[in-house]
């Protein structure tokens, strides 16, 4: 089931979803077979999931919500909508450690902060939320093993979090997180504390689909969390992916960009925490408007 709780807001910083994360503890190539030695479960709960509706496009749900969320087109691709941006395309490579709970939300606030203020200058470093979040990693002893992404959000507004340039993403070769720098990388100027940025708020879309493609169309790229099977950790990219076969893995954050549909096939156009040798380039088709993930 996809869960879509997204994190988003306007302004000039915004965002929020809910749950966690994929747990990737080596380098894992796509067809590994061993790929499932490559994932862990956490001990804390997964929470709940909750159903998106489908609509059709004559439906008294879909024209209700067009009239809500206003035009909405049949496909939308935020590289091409917002080409200034080049961090809307950008595919982060978690390597070892488990980072998406870090990755995603703060590519998300890179995209909008771009999008709000027509400049790319600004990079929100992951590494900051792992390494000086107290809130968002479930082991504080072991950073690299997945969070909470709700937190990261509440971390940005509360305390902010510096440019990738101050200190930049190194977790690729190591799975294990790093404690909380005081001054930034030599070559940049200035203490971690001192470049912290903020956001203004953040807050939850609610789980419909035209009501989610609003608000990528008016305000950016969204966060968003699912059960996550072994077929999609393996998947090569042919097609629309559609959990078939193989097990339950663990709970997943990814980057919605935007939508499309293929021979008939809805689908979310996704960003990936992979690297770019995981299906397209990073990329990938998600079926979009069914319940096809079930444990």
């Amino acid at each position: 089931m996809l869960i879509m709780y997204i994190l988003i807001r306007d302004s000039i910083d915004q965002g929020s979803i809910k749950r966690y994360d994929l747990h990737d503890r080596q380098h894992c190539s796509r067809g590994d077979e061993s790929v499932n030695r490559c994932f862990v479960r956490p001990a804390t709960g997964s929470g709940s999931s909750e159903e998106y509706d489908r609509y059709s496009s004559g439906s008294r749900q879909a024209k209700n919500a067009q009239a809500a969320y206003g035009f909405v087109p049949m496909t939308f691709d935020a590289r091409d909508y917002w080409a200034q941006c080049p961090s809307v395309g950008h595919v982060p490579n978690q390597g070892c450690c488990d980072s998406s709970y870090a990755l995603v939300p703060t590519a998300v606030m890179t995209d909008r902060t771009c999008i709000a203020t027509n400049s790319s200058n600004m990079v929100f470093s992951a590494f900051d939320v792992i390494s000086c979040c107290a809130d968002c990693a479930i082991y504080q002893k072991d950073k690299c093993r997945g969070g909470e992404p709700v937190a990261v959000w509440k971390y940005w507004n509360k305390v902010g979090i510096v440019n990738e340039d101050c200190l930049p993403y190194s977790f690729a070769n190591t799975c294990i997180g790093q404690d909380c720098p005081i001054r930034c990388v030599p070559g940049a100027s200035g203490t971690v504390a001192g470049n912290k940025k903020k956001g203004l708020e953040y807050y939850t879309v609610m789980a419909n689909v035209l009501q989610i493609q609003s608000e990528i169309v008016r305000n950016g790229p969204v966060e968003a969390s699912f059960d996550m099977f072994l077929d999609f950790a393996t998947f090569n990219g042919e097609g629309v992916y559609m959990h078939r076969s193989g097990p339950y893995m663990n709970k997943h954050s990814v980057k919605i960009i935007g939508w499309g549909t293929e021979k008939g096939t809805p689908y979310w156009l996704i960003v990936n925490t992979f690297g770019e040798g995981w299906a397209n380039g990073g990329v990938a088709k998600f079926l979009r408007g069914q319940n096809h993930l079930h444990h």
